[in-house]
C-alpha cells in the first residue's frame, strides 16, 4: 500500500510538471526557435515569431492591405486607444506586430469579464483618459477610442481568434486583426459566415452595432467551455446580439456591474 501510494504521488507530481512545463513553452516557445507557429489565412501568412508576430501578405493587393493597415494603426496612435497591438515593423509586403501575447482562451467567468472588458473599452472607453506616473510626475494621457468620431474604426471581424491574452497580465486582452477594419462609409461584407457575424455586416452603411453584436457573441461563445458561468452574463451577451444595448459603453457599464 505505501509503494502504491507513494507511485500514485509521483505521478501526480510529474502531471504537475508537465502542466507546468505546457505553460512555459506556450509563453516562452522551443529554445533556439525564432519560429513558433505559422497558419495561413487565405491572403496572408501569419508566423508567431520570439516576440512579435510577422504577418505576410500575398496576392495582387498584398501591397495596399499593408497600406491600409497602417492608416487604421496610425488612427489608433492619434486617438491612444488602449487594448491593441501596434505595428512595430514593416517591410515592402510584410508587418511586425507587437505584443505577440497568448492565443489562449478565457477560462474563468473573471477571465471571461476581464477579456470582452477590455474589447468593450478598445471600442468606447468611459473615462477619456489615464494617468502616467513618472517618478514625482503625473502625466494625463487623455485618449478617444476605435468608434469615437470624427474618424470611428469598426473591426468588424471580432472573435476569439482576434483577442489575446498578454503574457504577464493574465487579465489583460488585447484585440488584434485589423485587416477588416473599416471606416465610413461601410459596404456589405461579402465572403464571410452569415452565422458568424451580425447581421448589419450585410448591409450598406453598418457601423458601431457590428462590433457590438460580436462582443455579445464572445459572451455566448464561451459558455461552450466555461462551467457555471452566470445567467446574468449570458442574458447581457444575448441582449447586445439583439442589440438592445446600442453602444460599447453602455455594455461595458452593464458588464462591470456584474463583476461587483
Amino acid at each position: 500500500m505505501t509503494l502504491a501510494k507513494h507511485r500514485l504521488e509521483n505521478m501526480r507530481r510529474l502531471a504537475n510538471i508537465s502542466l507546468l512545463i505546457n505553460s512555459l513553452n506556450t509563453i516562452v516557445g522551443p529554445v533556439g526557435s525564432e519560429e513558433l507557429a505559422k497558419t495561413d489565412r487565405g491572403f496572408k501568412t501569419l508566423t508567431i515569431m520570439a516576440a512579435t508576430v510577422r504577418r505576410e501578405y500575398y496576392g495582387p493587393d498584398a501591397l495596399s492591405r499593408v497600406q491600409r493597415l497602417q492608416t487604421i494603426y496610425d488612427k489608433f496612435a492619434c486617438k491612444n486607444v488602449r487594448h491593441v497591438n501596434y505595428i512595430y515593423n514593416k517591410k515592402g509586403s510584410t508587418v511586425y506586430t507587437k505584443p505577440r501575447g497568448l492565443a489562449v482562451l478565457p477560462l474563468s467567468e473573471t477571465e471571461l469579464i476581464a477579456a470582452v472588458g477590455c474589447v468593450l473599452e478598445a471600442l468606447e472607453v468611459i473615462i477619456p483618459y489615464f494617468l502616467l506616473y513618472a517618478g514625482d510626475l503625473t502625466i494625463v494621457l487623455f485618449v478617444k477610442d476605435m468608434h469615437a468620431a470624427p474618424d470611428p474604426v469598426f473591426h468588424r471581424d471580432i472573435q476569439w481568434s482576434h483577442v489575446i491574452q498578454q503574457a504577464d497580465h493574465p487579465l489583460e486582452w488585447l484585440l488584434v486583426d485589423f485587416d477588416d477594419a473599416t471606416c465610413p462609409s461601410t459596404i456589405p461584407a461579402a465572403n464571410s459566415d452569415s452565422e458568424c457575424y451580425a447581421p448589419p455586416r450585410f448591409r450598406d452603411v453598418h457601423g458601431a452595432e457590428v462590433d457590438i453584436w460580436a462582443a455579445g457573441k464572445l459572451i455566448t461563445d464561451a459558455f461552450e467551455w466555461i462551467p457555471g458561468t452566470s445567467l446574468e452574463l449570458r442574458d447581457l451577451g444575448l441582449r447586445l446580439q439583439r442589440q438592445e444595448v446600442h453602444s460599447a459603453k453602455d455594455a461595458l457599464i452593464l458588464m462591470r456591474e456584474l463583476s461587483k
